[in-house]
């Protein structure tokens, strides 16, 4: 009897460590998928800042006034 549920006691051990696995697991794909997207927001702000920055200057040269146009 006590050999029955010291077999039992190991199952249930190795179901808990198998789904603890395969959380860390899914943790990992997602910190990786979250770093992903992060750095795809950091390129988007930085292509927006460049195009105001081109539009601004687009706008001097069409005023006529292009002294402070850095090229």
């Amino acid at each position: 009897m006590l050999k029955r549920k010291l077999t039992g006691l190991r199952s249930q051990q190795q179901k808990v460590i198998s789904k603890r696995e395969s959380a860390i697991k899914d943790l990992k794909s997602n910190l990786k998928r979250t770093v992903k997207v992060e750095s795809l927001v950091k390129d988007v702000k930085e292509l927006e800042k460049n195009i105001r920055e081109t539009a601004r200057q687009a706008g001097k040269m069409a005023k006529g006034r292009p002294s402070k146009v850095k090229l």
